[in-house]
Order: C-alpha cells, then sequence, then structure tokens
C-alpha cells in the first residue's frame, strides 16, 4: 500500500498503539481470571499480540518491507510472554501501601517506602515485556545471523541471566527490601511464610531481567540498532507503565464504598502499557525499510532453508523452549513427545529438500545423496537433541534442575555442531547456497507461523475450558487433570499435521499461501476465539461487576475488529 509520509502517521501510530492497547487491555485482564494467571494467561495474551502485529506488518500479497514482519513472530510472542509469566509479583504492590508483609495470613507486616513499591514494580515490568520484545527482535535482525551469532547471543542472554541468580545468592543484601534489618526474620520462613515467597518473585525477576538485559547488550555490540530501540522501547515503556499505574491501589481510597474489582482493572492497565509500549516501539522501528536498508537485506545470507546450519539454529531454539516446558509438572510428557514430532518433522524437511535446493533455482543439483558428507551429521545432531529431551523428560527430571542440565546440553551439542559446520564450511556452502532466498524459505515461515497459532490458541482453549467449568461447575483439579490429559494426547498429533503438511511442500521464495484473505482470516480466528473465551471465563453474569467487564471486553473487541477490518478494506482498495 504506499500512502504519502503525512498520511502514514495513522497506520504506523495510531493504529498500531490502539489495536496493541485494546487486545492487551481484555488479553491481560483474563490473564488473572479462572483457568488462566501464569504463564498460560501471558500465553493468551501473546498469541493474540502476535497474530495482531504479524497482520498489521503484512503487505497483503505475502510480502512486506517491513522489518519486523516474520510470521515467526506470533510464536516469539508466545513463548517470550509464557516464559515472562512463570513468576509472581503480588507481594510488591504492598509496598505502594507501605507495608511488608512478612505473615499476610496474620495481617503481620512492617514498614516500608513507597518507593520500594515503584522500584520492584518497574524491575517485575520490564522484562515481562521486555523478552518477548528480544524474541520478536530476533525475527528482523538487518544484518547477517549465522548459527555462530546464535550461540553468542544465546550465551548472553542466558549467561547473563545465570550470572544475576549468583549474584542474587551471594549477595541477598543487594536485592531483598530491608534484609539488613530483616535479616532473622528472612531465616525463618516457618514463622514469615510471606518472605519466602517474596523471595522467591525477586529471584525470579532479577533473573529474567538478567536475561533481558543480557540479549540487550548483545544487541548493542552487534550495532542492530532497530533492535536495541525496539527492546528498550518496550521494556523502559512497560517500566514505567506499571509504576505509574501502580496496581490500582489507590482506588479503594477514592472509592471506599465501592464494591469493584480493582485488582482486573489493574490487570487490564497493565495489558494498556504493554500494549502502548509495543506500538510505540512499532512506530519507532516498523515502518518501511528505506531503499539502502532494503538493499542490505537483499545482499545478506540467510540461513533459513533446507541447511545444515538452519538445522542447528532450529534445534537449539526449539531446545530451549523444550527445557521451560518439560520443567513443568503436567507437561513432561507433551512436552516430549511434541519436540520429537517437531524435530523430525525439521530433519525430514532437510533431508528431503536439500538436493533439491540448488536445483530449484536452475543450478545444477547435487549428483548423488553423499550421505556421510551431508545426511549423517545432521541426523546424529538431530538424534542427540531427541535422546537428551527423553532423558531430561525421564531418568534427569527433578523440579529446579531441568533448567541446569537443559543449559548443559545446549551448550555441548551446539558449539559442537557448531564447530563441525564451521570445519566443513565450505562443503556446506558450495552444495547449498544460503544466499538463494534473502528473506528465507516461505515454507519454513508458514510452518512457523502455524506452529505459533496452534501452541497459542491451543493453551488458550484448554485454560478456558478449565476456567469456564470451575465457574460453573466447580471440582477445578479434576477437569484440569482431565483436560491435561486430553491436551497431551491430542496437541502432538496437531503439530504432527502441520509437520506432515509442512513437508508436502517445496521450499519456495514467497510465502504465496499466505494471500491477504488468508492473512486477513488468520488475525480473525485469533481475535475471535481469545473474545469467546474472554466471555467464558467472565461470569456469573448475575454478578453486576463480571457483567460490566463482559460489556468493556465487547467494546474492546468492537475496536479491534474495526482497525483490523479497515486496514484490510484499504489493502484491497490500494492493489
Amino acid at each position: 500500500m504506499s500512502r504519502s509520509h503525512s498520511s502514514a502517521l495513522p497506520y504506523d501510530l495510531l493504529f498500531p498503539v490502539l489495536l496493541f492497547a485494546a487486545t492487551g487491555a481484555m488479553t491481560w485482564a483474563v490473564r488473572g481470571s479462572s483457568g488462566y494467571g501464569g504463564s498460560w494467561g501471558c500465553v493468551f495474551a501473546g498469541v493474540l499480540w502476535g497474530a495482531a502485529w504479524w497482520y498489521l506488518a503484512q503487505g497483503g500479497d505475502g510480502e512486506s518491507r517491513r522489518p519486523y514482519a516474520s510470521p515467526w513472530i506470533v510464536l516469539a510472542m508466545v513463548v517470550g510472554f509464557g516464559f515472562s509469566g512463570a513468576r509472581g509479583w503480588a507481594q510488591w504492590p504492598n509496598f505502594l501501601e507501605e507495608r511488608l508483609y512478612t505473615n499476610a495470613g496474620a495481617n503481620e507486616f512492617v514498614p516500608i517506602d513507597r518507593w520500594y513499591g515503584f522500584l520492584w514494580v518497574f524491575i517485575a515490568a520490564v522484562p515481562w515485556a521486555g523478552i518477548a520484545a528480544c524474541l520478536l527482535a530476533w525475527c528482523g535482525s538487518t544484518r547477517e545471523t549465522r548459527v555462530w551469532h546464535w550461540i553468542s547471543r544465546l550465551a548472553c542472554g542466558l549467561g547473563a541471566g545465570g550470572l544475576a541468580l549468583l549474584l542474587y545468592r551471594w549477595f541477598p543484601g543487594w536485592f531483598l527490601p530491608l534484609f539488613n534489618s530483616l535479616e532473622a526474620q528472612y531465616q525463618d520462613f516457618d514463622a514469615n511464610p510471606s518472605l519466602k515467597r517474596l523471595v522467591n518473585d525477586c529471584r525470579e525477576a532479577v533473573w529474567h531481567m538478567g536475561i533481558y538485559l543480557g540479549f540487550l547488550v548483545y544487541e548493542i555490540a552487534r550495532r542492530e540498532v532497530k533492535n536495541v530501540i525496539l527492546i528498550l522501547t518496550v521494556g523502559l515503556g512497560n517500566g514505567i507503565g506499571w509504576a505509574l499505574f501502580q496496581n490500582w491501589k489507590w482506588a479503594p481510597a477514592h472509592w471506599p464504598d465501592g464494591s469493584f474489582n480493582w485488582w482486573r482493572c489493574a490487570e487490564s492497565s497493565m495489558g494498556i502499557s504493554i500494549g502502548v509500549a509495543y506500538g510505540l516501539a512499532w512506530f519507532l522501528v516498523n515502518r518501511p525499510r528505506s531503499a539502502t536498508e532494503e538493499q542490505q537485506v537483499q545482499n545478506r545470507r540467510c540461513i533459513t532453508g533446507p541447511n545444515f546450519e538452519w538445522l542447528i539454529v532450529f534445534g537449539l531454539l526449539s531446545w530451549i523452549v523444550a527445557i521451560f516446558v518439560i520443567n513443568i509438572d503436567s507437561l513432561q510428557t507433551v512436552g516430549v513427545a511434541t519436540f520429537i514430532v517437531v524435530q523430525l518433522t525439521a530433519i525430514a524437511y532437510y533431508l528431503f529438500y536439500r538436493q533439491t535446493y540448488r536445483a530449484s533455482e536452475g543450478d545444477t543439483p547435487i549428483p548423488a545423496r553423499e550421505f556421510g558428507k551431508y545426511d549423517c551429521p545432521a541426523i546424529c545432531y538431530v538424534a542427540a537433541l531427541i535422546v537428551a529431551a527423553v532423558l531430561l523428560g525421564g531418568p534427569l527430571w527433578q523440579k529446579g534442575t531441568t533448567h541446569l542440565y537443559g543449559a548443559i546440553v545446549l551448550f555441548t551439542i551446539g558449539p559442537a555442531a557448531m564447530i563441525w559446520y564451521r570445519r566443513q564450511r565450505e562443503l556446506f556452502e558450495t552444495a547449498q547456497p544460503l544466499n538463494r532466498f534473502p528473506r528465507g524459505d516461505g515454507n519454513i515461515a508458514n510452518w512457523g507461523l502455524y506452529l505459533g497459532v496452534a501452541l497459542g490458541l491451543a493453551i488458550s482453549i484448554r485454560s478456558g475450558l478449565k476456567g469456564w467449568i470451575n465457574i460453573y461447575w466447580g471440582n477445578e483439579d479434576y477437569w484440569s487433570d482431565l483436560l491435561w490429559e486430553y491436551f497431551t494426547m491430542l496437541f502432538p498429533v496437531l503439530i504432527l499435521a502441520l509437520g506432515l503438511w509442512f513437508i508436502s511442500r517445496k521450499p519456495t521464495a514467497t510465502r504465496k499461501a499466505d494471500t491477504e484473505r488468508k492473512e486477513y482470516a488468520l488475525v480473525w480466528l485469533v481475535l475471535i476465539v481469545q473474545n469467546i473465551f474472554a466471555q467464558l471465563v467472565t461470569g456469573p453474569g448475575s454478578s453486576w461487576t463480571e457483567f460490566a467487564f463482559d460489556a468493556y471486553y465487547v467494546m474492546l473487541f468492537i475496536i479491534s475488529g474495526l482497525i483490523v477490518a479497515h486496514i484490510h478494506a484499504l489493502r484491497l482498495t490500494h492493489r
């Protein structure tokens, strides 16, 4: 769509801010509702934000000149927000009321300055939105990104997170509020149970902040200016927003006789804060590329395709997701099964299309399979990851150490595969040119899109059903376990079906399947499903406060839908 500079402001600032804020206001309010909470509530928000960002970035014909338009963005947002949501934060808002609870059940607390509340809410908020922004930034790097760049990037982020944990353990007084005056209480969790949760929440917040800062430092060192702006805008913007909203702790003082769900109001405001931060980041970094930037993208090497280097990177990134999933009690089996299916799909795509990679571009195809040179290393690499996943989810599984074992595997298998590739680099790159598709293999991009949507919606639907049943039927634990059993059986089958569809399609330089009509249908699918479950878990309708939120969600749905429909109409008009 061609627009003059003066008319671009609504499309590059107003619409993204409104859409991300409206979807955030609804999804983050639902995040704390029945059936959701924690990671699953954040996934509920992440898949809608990811789908909205991806749709706005498209050109309507499967191509886009915007830097952050990759279909992998949906999965990046789902994983980023899902990981960030695996921690608590309810202790710090009490600081805003000048209370540090040592035993909330007995209403025991000590006085604390309010600035601690602002500080810790800010510390929690920055990586809560910022880690997903880091993953989003990876989907739009302008510079060439090879396997050694990926390993360095991961080492910076995860290494900084590990360092933050060590500092927290060695120097608790640097981090824990009033540690010097409450050291005895911090050592006695039986008498001070609220301090135990505060210690855990602070540790997780410091860990996540370390990961966020590590990824940010890598982008600074690599001089990826737009990635740096994106990560900083989202992190700092949300940190300031959450601190200013103060979790609505001021509301009861202004309406002392009001009986309203102030907590959900605070959640919705936090979603607006995240949405506005992403909208501002969109305006700053995701406007169409200049001619110079476009030329830089065209001239770089892109590894996305049926080649060994892509297989290494994909395996490492999916392994990190697997570590997080397998560490959750109820997801060990489905996590291992899904990881195996995904890895087998990736190696099958490599084996099926490695030889046709050059032939499809008019070059002479490799005359023989040459199994030992090309296929055997790839098969061994994937087999090592699968064996590690089976061990991690079985004999080696122990909550709290899964991350450690997973990191050991990551930084053992990854560098080993990279060293092998570097030693055979000329051989691989001669057989499989990496600059044929500057924007990547469109078929792999489509697979990533559907993986993100499938994961996000599957978790959202399972959690929504649990929440709805809990409101109207009760017996939450029984239904939660039963729904996880169905999820464990059905989700790997769904991913297998997607995998078979994926490997049945040849590599392509364009995402031909993603026409405007299909892009439009997909974003509406996510928008409608999430809003249906927002209504289901908000009830019963006999409660006027719940009814008020039902009406609020309908209004937000109308706003979001009008923006999406308007963008679609404009694209059809300017074809």
